[in-house]
């Protein structure tokens, strides 16, 4: 098992490659947030440190902004685009086992050019959901999510839903190499999804940049210039919107309390009336 450190030298000798990458969570960022959050600072941190011959090619749902040209504008260096149909909106459970193939198909001819810009090689890279089934270029996979085989009951609860991760399952041991963040999420991997140790690189994630030094020193720059009120009343209004959720949520469980109440009361009655009998029987 690999694990690269923060400390680790980077080698920026090195030729780049092409990188063919699904980059479909970033355009529906509410459905996959945490995977959006990944790609987007994984390809500003490329457009930040280009390397001699990269470049990359993606695959977009189509009928969708491209998120893709701000990274362009900025220096990634794109040489394709690939658009696909919306499959899990149309197909639902089964979409994941069309991806597959369809993402497939996205590869073919992305690689045409590649050595001749100076590119070492092709690979094919996803964080997302689906993984190409029976890629003809080496698959990275940075797996950020155990809960499809952790939860089978939730995310595994119909037959093709169960087929789409039997298959994905399959790709991953199939890939050159599988990125976890953690070594519990690589023994998790391990023993979940039987991926070999040789496969599995341990690559922890890297602060937001809102929780680095240069925030710090603005936010010490803030409260210098508005004094301790200023975070006495952050602090109380933290306190208040906590206060009001907690209100909030104490007068939705009255509700649904009193609803049920109701409820049951009215299925007493109905069942009274069919019964006459019955009715006058627990009256008496």
């Amino acid at each position: 098992m690999l694990r690269r450190d923060a400390s680790a030298p980077h080698h920026s000798d090195a030729p780049g490659v092409r990188v063919v990458m699904d980059v479909r969570p970033l355009q529906e960022r509410h459905r996959a947030p945490i995977t959006a959050a990944y790609l987007d600072r994984l390809l500003k941190a490329f457009a930040a440190d280009p390397v001699s011959g990269e470049s990359f090619a993606f695959v977009l749902r189509g009928i969708r902004d491209d998120p893709t040209a701000e990274l362009e504008a900025a220096g990634l260096p794109v040489a394709a685009r690939r658009h696909l149909p919306p499959t899990s909106r149309l197909f639902r459970s089964a979409g994941l086992t069309l991806d597959s193939f369809l993402l497939r198909g996205a590869e073919l001819h992305v690689a045409a050019g590649a050595e001749e810009a100076g590119a070492a090689g092709t690979l094919y890279h996803t964080a997302g959901g689906a993984v190409p089934i029976a890629s003809g270029l080496p698959v990275v996979a940075t797996l950020l999510d155990l809960a499809p085989w952790e939860l089978p009951g939730r995310y595994a609860a119909t037959a093709a839903a169960r087929f789409g991760h039997r298959l994905r399952a399959r790709s991953l041991r199939d890939a050159a190499r599988v990125i976890v963040a953690s070594r519990a999420t690589a023994e998790a991997a391990q023993r979940l999804l039987h991926l070999s140790d040789e496969s599995l690189a341990v690559v922890p994630l890297a602060a937001d940049p809102a929780f680095g030094p240069q925030a710090a020193d603005a936010e010490r720059s803030a409260s210098a210039a508005w004094g301790p009120k200023a975070g006495s009343a952050a602090r109380g209004t933290t306190a208040r919107l906590s206060s009001d959720r907690c209100s909030r949520r104490c007068a939705a469980s009255a509700v649904a309390r009193e609803a049920t109440i109701t409820r049951a009361a009215s299925r007493r009655l109905r069942a009274r009336s069919r019964c006459p009998k019955r009715a006058a029987a627990v009256a008496a």
